[in-house]
């Protein structure tokens, strides 16, 4: 199975989605290539989530499962990206 590994650093940790009284659940990461990707924090204890702060840097692997409807629009292959592992930082790297 093919693998995905994204990482940047954090420029934003915010929270995607109707529910204001949620932690962060969503990260603007800033590549190497100088493009912004968002990308989900994924934690096994919540606590955790503090350790996603702006200037740190984070990494997510994901798999990519090959979904049965072909091509994607963009002509390529359409994936479901399926989070495996994520890291972060302890201190700042800027």
């Amino acid at each position: 199975m093919p693998l995905l590994f994204v990482s940047g650093v954090i420029l934003r940790a915010y929270v995607a989605g109707q529910d204001k009284h949620q932690a962060n659940n969503m990260l603007d990461l800033e590549l190497e290539d100088g493009s912004v990707r968002a990308v989900g924090i994924y934690v096994n204890d919540r606590e955790d989530v503090r350790l996603f702060r702006p200037g740190y840097k984070a990494s997510v692997v994901y798999a990519l499962d090959e979904l049965k409807q072909q091509p994607a629009a963009d002509g390529g292959v359409n994936y479901s990206k399926v989070a495996l592992e994520m890291a972060v930082s302890l201190q700042s790297v800027i």
